[in-house]
């Protein structure tokens, strides 16, 4: 029923641009050098690109006469897609690589494998859109709407999350090794295999999220919010703990607590507590500056 809603969504938004504005900038703006290439070597260029994107409107309009966009395996390393409509189009193997998406609509894309890497995405429409192994390394995606996206084994690291929405998003496998996530909303997200090693998730709300053999060792959890969160095999090892809740907490064990840099005021569940006192006493005590 949710997906049934959001492709709802998708076709009504689609219907919006479409008669607001049939076209993108590109090939309007600064970019009359920009040159890439499409998947069997042809040379595009600006007015080329912008000639596959009306294209691709039209596909939109009228799927069943029209050829859809299909941007596989080309270069648009660079490319100024700002509030352009590629929903539903087919980039996957892409290199988009400092491309600017600022406010563009990917919602039911396939970038899977894409080369995201440093690409400026702020307030992208990504509703549905397959990002698993796409390459986002220092990305700027503030604001993207990643609602029922896929982004498992996506490689995030250094990635610009300010104000991104997350639900019903697969991050199984995703790399956020250093990122700052302080404040985000993962709620009920399925992360089981993520890295998030060193990443600032202080104030973080994670409620009832999966994290299941998640690398969250030398992270900073202070004060984020992770009741019911499935921490199976999880590596909490030198993990900043202070503050944090971790009310019934599925899987977790005093083992894996007593790994971590310190639990000074951390919220667990009395038997957690009763064996932590027991066994690591010193890290409810508050740490030395």
């Amino acid at each position: 029923m949710t997906r049934i809603i959001g492709l709802i969504i998708t076709v009504l938004t689609t219907l919006v641009l479409f008669f607001s504005s049939a076209t993108c900038d590109n090939g309007k703006q600064s970019q009359k050098d920009w040159t890439g290439k499409l998947a069997d070597g042809t040379q595009i260029t600006a007015e080329d690109l912008q000639k596959i994107l009306d294209d691709q409107m039209k596909w939109l309009v009228n799927p069943n006469n029209e050829k859809k966009t299909n941007l596989s395996h080309a270069d648009l390393y660079g490319a100024d897609l700002s509030e352009c409509i590629l929903e539903g189009a087919n980039l996957q193997n892409a290199n988009l690589s400092k491309a600017k998406l600022i406010k563009a609509h990917l919602a039911g894309a396939n970038l899977e494998n894409a080369n995201l890497s440093g690409a400026i995405l702020i307030s992208a429409d990504m509703v549905d859109t397959d990002l698993s192994g796409a390459d986002l390394s220092g990305a700027d995606l503030t604001g993207v709407n990643f609602w029922m996206a896929e982004l498992s084994d996506a490689n995030m690291k250094g990635a610009r999350l300010d104000s991104a929405h997350f639900h019903i998003t697969g991050l199984s496998g995703v790399n956020l090794h250093g990122t700052d996530l302080s404040g985000i909303s993962l709620y009920r997200i399925y992360m089981k295999d993520a890295d998030l090693s060193n990443a600032n998730l202080r104030g973080a709300f994670l409620n009832g999220s999966h994290l299941g053999r998640v690398n969250l060792s030398n992270a900073d959890l202070r004060d984020a919010d992770f009741t019911e969160v499935n921490f199976a095999g999880a590596d909490l090892s030198n993990a900043n703990l202070r503050g944090t809740n971790l009310k019934e907490a599925v899987k977790l064990t005093f083992i894996q607590l007593c790994t971590a840099r310190t639990l000074y005021e951390a919220k667990l569940d009395s038997r957690l507590v009763k064996q932590v006192k027991e066994e690591c006493p010193q890290l409810l005590v508050e740490p030395k500056r």
